[in-house]
């Protein structure tokens, strides 16, 4: 997943707490490789050999642990989440309501990789694959309050990726979408007058009009009431409700889509391994012919008189 916040690198202990920017005190952090060895998923050699190879390709090391299959990504945002002291929502937990979502823009949303789902106790849930000094300090200059939780990264990219934040502008602060008069009334129909035509000379005779009378005292539409409120509140709701299914749809069939790219990789893999088998038995066996037959030469030349 594409972060643009320069990244804190995973081979040394990170040292500051999420909230050091506001006068925490600083700790220490577990290194995620230790975190992946206590944990007993991934051994010290696979974690070095693992972090060499985002040393070279600029990955963290979660990212090269999962995109090997090594661990799952809900694993990886297990353990970060352990690393720094947060909660993990797994996807199937995550929903969103329309407080939350006005309270930050879909381009400050892409630019920090940050979701807000809801609003618990006055505060915005908001919710990061890879938590960091950077984009922790950078959420916290966009919304005040918030309490951050960790989700894995396809879920979060769904969400990011859906049509459930809005542009610049409609999300700012102070913003509220145009509601409808509470007392707001149609002004009355025109009385239908009598509709005749002058008869003119021509080829064709004039098309006859059916002579209508109006209604004697036209009555006004009546007022559209303040119950527009609470069926446009309805809609919004009802809309929120359709699009968080959609995301969590869309995330679902990225993991799904990522679980066959895994699959199909272990599998080449078993197929290459079973292979290096193969010739490695094929080796063995030619250089047992070639001993065999080097013994048979030895022979046949002690064999040989010795004047020859």
């Amino acid at each position: 997943m594409p972060v643009n916040l320069h990244p804190v690198t995973d081979d040394v202990a990170e040292s500051v707490l999420p909230d050091a920017a506001a006068g925490s005190p600083v700790v220490d952090r577990i290194p995620l490789g230790r975190l992946f060895v206590n944990a007993g998923v991934l051994t010290e050699a696979q974690v070095d050999d693992a972090l060499r190879e985002g040393s070279q390709t600029g990955e963290r090391l979660g990212e090269v642990v999962v995109r090997r299959g090594l661990v799952s990504e809900e694993k990886v945002a297990q353990l970060l989440a352990e690393q720094w002291g947060l909660s993990y929502v797994d996807r199937a937990s995550i929903w969103f309501d329309a407080d939350a979502l006005a309270r930050l823009s879909r381009e400050d949303a892409q630019r920090l990789q940050a979701m807000p789902t809801r609003v618990q106790d006055g505060r915005v849930v908001v919710a990061v694959a890879e938590p960091t000094e950077q984009r922790l300090a950078a959420l916290r200059e966009v919304i005040a309050d918030t309490v951050v939780v960790v989700v894995p990264n396809t879920a979060l990219d769904a969400a990011l990726n859906s049509e459930l934040l809005t542009s610049r502008g409609r999300a700012e602060p102070g913003y509220h979408p145009p509601q409808p008069e509470h007392e707001m009334a149609l002004p009355p129909p025109a009385p239908v007058t009598e509709l005749r035509l002058a008869e003119e000379p021509g080829p064709l005779p004039p098309p006859a009009y059916r002579e209508t009378q109006p209604d004697p005292e036209p009555k006004p539409m009546p007022p559209i009431s303040s119950d527009l409120d609470s069926v446009a509140a309805l809609a919004l709701q009802a809309r929120s409700v359709a699009e968080s299914l959609a995301a969590q749809a869309a995330a679902m069939r990225a993991e799904a889509a990522a679980h066959q790219r895994q699959m199909i990789e272990a599998r080449e893999v078993d197929e290459l391994r079973e292979r290096i088998k193969q010739l490695e038995a094929e080796l063995a066996a030619e250089r047992a012919a070639v001993v065999e037959i080097h013994r048979h030469l030895q022979a046949a030349m002690r064999a040989l008189p010795p004047d020859l």
